[in-house]
């Protein structure tokens, strides 16, 4: 059975490669919707014109494909806008922002 923390923890090997981080850290996922025959995840990227989109996109795609053997469902969001805030407290720590 699929779950949305099964999902959430295979988004979790998905990464930005300018960031270098996974984009659930990143806070850019938004969210799972988990139906009988597709996973939608509604993310946002960390600028419109993020030079990397396609290949987080893509990677999301076979990540939870090659994971569930379900067809995936990507949809881009830009509301609400992402910021840093949007990153995980380790992320921020890390990074020097504040928590």
């Amino acid at each position: 059975m699929i779950t949305k923390d099964l999902v959430w923890k295979a988004l979790s090997a998905v990464t930005d490669p300018e960031m270098g981080y996974s984009i659930v850290e990143l806070g850019l996922v938004y969210g799972i919707m988990i139906a009988e025959d597709e996973i939608r995840v509604e993310y946002t990227l960390t600028s419109p014109g993020c030079p990397a989109a396609e290949i987080i996109e893509e990677d999301m795609i076979m990540t939870l494909k090659n994971k569930f053997n379900i067809k995936v469902k990507p949809v881009l969001v830009w509301e609400p806008c992402w910021n840093p805030l949007m990153m995980s407290e380790e992320l921020k720590i890390g990074l020097g922002y504040p928590v």
